[in-house]
C-alpha cells in the first residue's frame, strides 16, 4: 500500500508583495513519488472578484497527486499593491507671454501603472502684477488613483504687456502764425492688449 505523498520538484514559490502592474507570473511546478513514476500537479489561482485598489492578496494552490490518491498541497500568497503615483504627460513648460497672445494652455493628461482612466483636478490662482494686463497664472493638476497615490503637475505663466499703445490720426507737424493756431485735433490710440 501506497500512503506516501508525492514531493514537489525544486524551488517552492514563497509569499511575496508585489506592484500591481508587476505580479509574477505562476510558476510550473512538477512532483515525484515514491510509487508512481510521475504524480500529476494541478493549479488554481484565486483572484478576488472586486479586488481593492490598495492592496489584495492572490492565493496559488498547486496539488500534487500520485495514483493512489495521497496529496501534497502548496499556497503561495501574492498581496498585490499599489503604492506607485500617476505620472503627468504634456505639462507646458513655465512662459513669459505678452497680453496680446492670450494664455491658451494644453490640458495634461495623468497615466497611471494600475488604473487605466485617472481624472484630473485643475486649480488657476491669478496674482495681479500692478496692472490689469500684468498679471501671474499659476496652475496646478491633481492627478489621484484609485488607490490613493497623488501627483502634482504646475506651470506657471507670466503675462506682460510690453508694447506701447498706438496712436492714430496725428496731426502732421505745421507752422503757423501766433494767430491761426488751429484747435486740437481728436487723437485716437489702440492698444494690442
Amino acid at each position: 500500500r501506497d500512503a506516501e505523498q508525492p514531493e514537489f520538484v525544486g524551488m517552492l514559490p514563497t509569499n511575496t508583495e508585489a506592484e500591481c502592474d508587476d505580479v509574477p507570473t505562476s510558476a510550473v511546478l512538477s512532483a515525484k513519488d515514491n510509487c508512481d513514476a510521475g504524480a500529476s500537479v494541478s493549479f488554481v489561482e484565486n483572484i478576488p472578484a472586486s479586488p481593492n485598489a490598495r492592496s489584495h492578496q492572490v492565493t496559488r494552490t498547486w496539488t500534487a497527486q500520485d495514483t493512489c490518491g495521497n496529496e501534497n498541497v502548496h499556497t503561495q500568497l501574492v498581496t498585490v499593491v499599489d503604492t506607485t503615483a500617476p505620472v503627468f504627460e504634456g505639462v507646458d513648460p513655465d512662459a513669459v507671454v505678452d497680453c496680446a497672445y492670450g494664455t491658451t494652455v494644453c490640458e495634461p493628461i495623468a497615466v497611471d501603472n494600475c488604473d487605466a482612466d485617472i481624472a484630473v483636478i485643475a486649480d488657476v490662482q491669478t496674482i495681479t502684477l500692478g496692472c490689469e494686463n500684468h498679471f501671474r497664472l499659476i496652475r496646478t493638476w491633481t492627478a489621484t488613483d484609485s488607490a490613493g497615490n497623488t501627483a502634482t503637475a504646475k506651470q506657471t505663466v507670466t503675462v506682460e504687456d510690453t508694447v506701447a499703445p498706438v496712436l492714430s490720426h496725428t496731426p502732421a507737424d505745421e507752422s503757423v502764425s501766433c494767430g491761426e493756431v488751429p484747435e486740437p485735433e481728436v487723437v485716437a490710440a489702440h492698444d494690442n492688449c
